[in-house]
């Protein structure tokens, strides 16, 4: 087995991620149809939306300060977190009026699917062969 860079798990784990947000997403509409008809489809593509949202910015946010120093990188995921729930705030508040989607199917499917992508994300990340000490570039 191979070290590689954290970079290289980053994206690893984001490459997987969006395969994985895509056979959820999937699965989740189709499951959503059955249960609820149009508006459910549309509660899980919000839902999953949100979800990988989340996932994407997390791994952007980590791919692009790979490189730098780790209080930087913190203070990045940190920040990026924030913004994502202030985010998360501001779609949940426009979407409670709205009636062109099923509450239930959006609550389960961003549940469901940010649960599973976090367990996912920590699992690659944990597992991937990075070393502790990165060697001096000479």
């Amino acid at each position: 087995m191979s070290v590689i860079s954290s970079a290289q798990a980053a994206k690893r784990a984001l490459f997987i991620g969006l395969m994985s947000w895509f056979g959820v997403t999937i699965f989740a509409v189709v499951i959503s149809y059955f249960a609820a008809g149009k508006p459910g489809v549309w509660g899980a593509i919000v839902g999953s939306a949100i979800a990988g949202l989340f996932l994407f910015v997390t791994a952007g946010v980590a791919i692009i300060t790979a490189k730098s120093d780790v209080n930087v990188l913190g203070a990045a995921i940190l920040g990026s977190w924030l913004l994502k729930i202030v985010v998360l705030m501001g779609a949940l508040a426009w979407l409670r009026n709205q009636t062109f989607y099923n509450k239930s199917t959006l609550f389960a499917t961003l549940l469901i699917t940010t649960f599973g992508l976090l367990v996912l994300e920590a699992k690659l990340i944990t597992s991937a062969p990075v070393p502790y000490l990165e060697p001096d570039e000479r």
